[in-house]
């Protein structure tokens, strides 16, 4: 029995997560190590617990090997549909602890098959979709692939709900394949599809057919197995237990806060009932004001009331006043409406008469050009009544028996003209 253990086979994951897969690490430790595969590729990872316990035994034995995960990570009918953080968290976590052997494959398993040679696969995990015609065509197109020293893992060989057919293909690869089985954990089977197969392993399918070393192999890898799954558990209790004494430490805080609270609301409530008090003192005394003001308001409204009859019959005496001046004023708007007529009469004999005088101004301006013309055409007559007083008097000359006739032809034409003149003029 020995044989079939060894110290890796009571590591504990380093990524211990919720998973069909958990109880199977004990068996996966032991089996990298006895078979130390160079190629390793497992079709289906989702959140990869499998595929990072057996690179954590393949980097912690010192193993050169290269591992592929192949997988969609969108999810299926079986494992359920997720987003894009379940791949996100995978990748964060091979990058950072296995990036110098590991590589994640985001696509469908056909697509990836043409990446691999045939004959290079030594441990080949399917764990895809778990329907019976899928499990089997990943077992035919991959199988090529498969190198001499190759085997293939199945998980849930023991699973026979929800459409699972992996127990179905188990039951037929058993029948051809050297093979090992586990009931625990969903089931885990493994066969040996090559021909060189490192004795342990041969050992161990040669086991199958020993019904109480099977028995001893299942057992102690399903206390293992279980261990492993307490461990969980007892990790998530112990995060329960810590998120609620968290918790609890923040209702402690919150309590004594609230007490803190309560306390000086005590006081404040013992200050306000000291103060209710002195207002209440304060309250009769100023009750006892009010009752006193309330008589001097009667008083008071006593006093307005007979002023208010008073006012009242001031108001009624002034309103008669008042009808009487609208009386008196009406008279005098009338009075004042027809000395506005006369005015208006008045006005239009007075721009009647205006009219008239500027007319008679006209005529006067005129009269005084026509006197200013007169009295020009008088200086101008002057004027021409002294030439011709003077022609006259040389007229005289000429009349006279005595003067010189040869002047008197040039005379006559200005006594004509002077006569001319002269009617015209008086015209």
């Amino acid at each position: 029995m020995k044989k079939f253990l060894f110290e890796g086979s009571f590591w504990f994951p380093e990524r211990l997560i919720p998973s069909g897969w958990i109880e199977h690490a004990p068996f996966a430790y032991w089996l990298i190590n006895e078979h130390r595969p160079r190629l390793l590729v497992e079709l289906g990872t989702h959140t990869g617990y499998s595929y990072f316990v057996f690179n954590q035994a393949l980097k912690r034995l010192n193993v050169e090997a290269r591992c592929f995960a192949i997988d969609t990570w969108g999810g299926d009918e079986h494992a359920g549909y997720y987003g894009d953080e379940v791949f996100r968290e995978v990748r964060a976590y091979n990058d950072k602890w296995y990036w110098d052997f590991s590589e994640l494959i985001r696509s469908t398993f056909d697509e990836a098959i043409d990446r691999f040679a045939d004959g290079t696969i030594d441990l080949l995990h399917i764990d895809g979709r778990h329907f019976y015609e899928d499990a089997s065509n990943d077992f035919e197109k991959w199988q090529p692939k498969l190198s001499r020293r190759g085997i293939v893992l199945f998980h849930d060989t023991n699973v026979r709900v929800n459409g699972f057919g992996v127990h179905r293909l188990w039951d037929e690869l058993k029948g051809k394949y050297p093979y090992f089985d586990f009931v625990h954990g969903h089931g885990l089977g493994i066969i040996a599809v090559g021909s060189e197969i490192p004795e342990a392993l041969s050992e161990l399918f040669a086991a199958s057919a020993d019904e109480r070393l099977t028995n001893e192999i299942r057992g102690i890898y399903s206390r293992l197995g279980a261990t492993l799954s307490e461990r969980l558990e007892l990790n998530r209790l112990s995060t329960i237990v810590t998120e609620l004494t968290a918790q609890l430490n923040i209702r402690d805080r919150l309590i004594e806060s609230k007490n803190n609270d309560i306390a000086t609301r005590d006081d404040i409530i013992l200050g306000k009932d000291k103060l209710l008090e002195e207002r209440w003192d304060e309250l009769q005394k100023l009750s006892t004001e009010l009752t006193l003001r309330d008589e001097l308001i009667a008083r008071k409204n006593e006093d307005i009331a007979a002023r208010d009859d008073l006012i009242q019959a001031k108001d009624k005496a002034f309103e008669e006043r008042l009808v009487n001046f609208t009386a008196e004023l009406a008279v005098r708007d009338k009075l004042i409406l027809q000395r506005d007529e006369q005015i208006t009469k008045k006005e239009a004999v007075i721009e009647a008469k205006y009219r008239k005088l500027e007319g008679v101004s006209d005529q006067l301006t005129r009269a005084e050009s026509e006197i200013v013309r007169q009295y020009k055409l008088l200086a101008s007559t002057a004027e021409e009544l002294s030439a011709t007083k003077a022609m006259l008097k040389t007229c005289g000359n000429w009349l006279c028996p005595h003067s010189d006739l040869s002047e008197a032809p040039a005379v006559v034409p200005k006594i004509r003209r002077i006569l001319s003149s002269r009617k015209g003029g008086q015209d």
